[in-house]
């Protein structure tokens, strides 16, 4: 009340948020705003007040911090909420000379679940996948869900490495047990460990995290349902991730890289308004590679800087090309925390802007609200400059990062994209209520919607009640080399 008087007083007006009470006697948040009334004297005769009930507000805010944190599909700690506890971990075993280590677990055939019986079946087996997971743990193991099919647990205080392997063994025993999905449908997947031990292996939480991850992949590359520790000759064989590097701006300069366009339909209209640029490699050994196979890779070595730069040089030669045939279509293409570390991007869009002139807001930039957030002055500033020259910014995967008001009123964007993890449980009304609350956000912060992965007629049904007029995925199309794009959406209409 003081700091409100204060303000008051120097400028005349003061806007917060308070804590009311209605006449139920309940409590509610309340946004205040007072302004001081004064008299042809200049002396302070009344104060006028505007409030407005936050609740609604206030509550989709707790959801998303939640979602922040904890993984929707399985309740446990997500990667951002896993990496604290291991910092912390880290810290109190180099202050009580104990050890503490990582297992790091991944499924060995998910994908063929997943692409066989579908997501919502893929989704129950992670469930599943959960519960036997940790009815083999101690009340003070913390396990964690990383995305996708992989796990991660953090064990404290052992004695001899011994018992993580018998840890490990059991882990994979579980897995290796059938599964059985609604309907009593059979499905065996079987799951492979990596152990990286603190302080033998790693002397960084980080450290740990990667070099557990690195022990993972050499289980798998002995056939699966096997564990694997830590050691120094693993090292050498993630060297071979700096040939990647060096193959990516071989593939630059040979023209190897080209673009899949995914049509962005207005859902009402059923217009196409824009597209999603999605990089593919032309590789000359290894074939066909989408960035799974060397986006990690590129980001590591910095050669994202090589890729980010094709991709802007391409994007704007088909926004050229569009708007000379007299269409009007926006391309969105992902960016990385790294291109937002310096003015390089920046650089790069002005240039490309000035040389090409085009309608910049037919370029839209996306990229995980994360990589906002981990360097948040520089890439706040960057992205606020990209908007000033008219492109626009969009936080790709919107709800399973930081998500908090705090944020989002700071944050320098147009549009929201829905993860396609919410658009699939839309069916089964458990993704209906995250989904509105991500509208609603949306529409007080003044911002589009876009939902993506949408692949049933439902889906796209249910998006529309719930207000999102945005949308994108396999129901539409499946993203696409570009000539077949612009032969099947631009001719006919241009």
């Amino acid at each position: 009340m003081e700091a409100m008087l204060d303000t008051l007083i120097k400028t005349g007006f003061w806007r917060g948020e308070i804590l009311n009470r209605r006449k139920d006697g309940s409590v509610f948040p309340e946004l205040l705003s007072v302004s001081v009334v004064k008299n042809d004297q200049g002396e302070v005769i009344n104060y006028l007040g505007v409030f407005s009930d936050i609740t609604n507000l206030k509550q989709s805010e707790e959801k998303l911090e939640h979602l922040a944190h904890y993984d929707s599909l399985t309740g446990l700690p997500n990667r951002v909420q896993f990496q604290l506890h291991l910092q912390h971990a880290v810290s109190r075993s180099e202050r009580s000379n104990q050890k503490c280590a990582l297992l790091y677990l991944d499924l060995d055939r998910f994908k063929v679940v997943n692409d066989s019986l579908g997501h919502v079946a893929g989704d129950d087996l992670l469930k599943m996948v959960t519960e036997r997971l940790l009815s083999r743990l101690r009340a003070s193991d913390i396990l964690a869900r990383m995305g996708g099919d992989e796990f991660v647990l953090l064990v404290e205080e052992y004695k001899q490495r011994e018992e993580l392997e018998v840890l490990a063994r059991k882990l994979i025993a579980e897995m290796n047990q059938p599964f059985y999905l609604a309907g009593e449908q059979e499905v065996n997947v079987g799951g492979s460990v990596g152990i990286a031990c603190f302080p033998e292996d790693a002397l960084s939480s980080e450290d740990l995290l990667v070099r557990a991850d690195a022990a993972m992949y050499k289980a798998k590359q002995a056939g699966g349902a096997s564990l694997a520790f830590f050691t120094q000759d693993i090292l050498v064989e993630a060297s071979s991730r700096l040939t990647i590097a060096a193959e990516l701006k071989r593939a630059i300069a040979d023209n190897e890289l080209e673009l899949y366009l995914q049509p962005q339909l207005d859902s009402a209209s059923g217009e196409v308004v824009g597209a999603e640029a999605l990089l593919r490699w032309n590789h000359p050994v290894k074939g066909f590679l989408t960035p799974a196979a060397f986006i990690d890779v590129a980001e590591q070595t910095r050669a994202i800087r090589l890729v980010t730069g094709w991709l802007v040089k391409e994007s704007f030669g088909i926004i050229k090309r569009w708007e000379q045939a007299g269409r009007d279509l926006f391309l969105s293409f992902n960016i990385s925390a790294l291109d937002l570390a310096d003015n390089e991007l920046l650089l790069r869009m002005s240039e490309e802007l000035q040389h090409q002139q085009i309608k910049p807001a037919n370029i839209e930039l996306e990229i995980v609200e994360s990589a906002i957030i981990e360097n948040f002055q520089s890439a706040s500033a960057i992205l606020s400059r990209l908007r000033e020259l008219g492109f626009q910014v969009a936080i790709d995967d919107f709800g399973t990062g930081y998500s908090s008001l705090a944020y989002l009123d700071k944050l320098p964007v147009d549009k929201l994209k829905i993860d396609r993890e919410f658009t699939s449980k839309l069916e089964l009304g458990e993704g209906a209520g995250i989904v509105k609350s991500i509208v609603d956000l949306a529409s007080n912060f003044d911002l589009r919607v876009l939902a993506e992965g949408v692949e049933t007629l439902e889906q796209e049904q249910l998006l529309k009640q719930l207000g999102c007029h945005r949308v994108q995925g396999f129901y539409y199309s499946k993203p696409i080399p570009l000539a077949e794009f612009e032969q099947k959406y631009l001719l006919p209409q241009a």
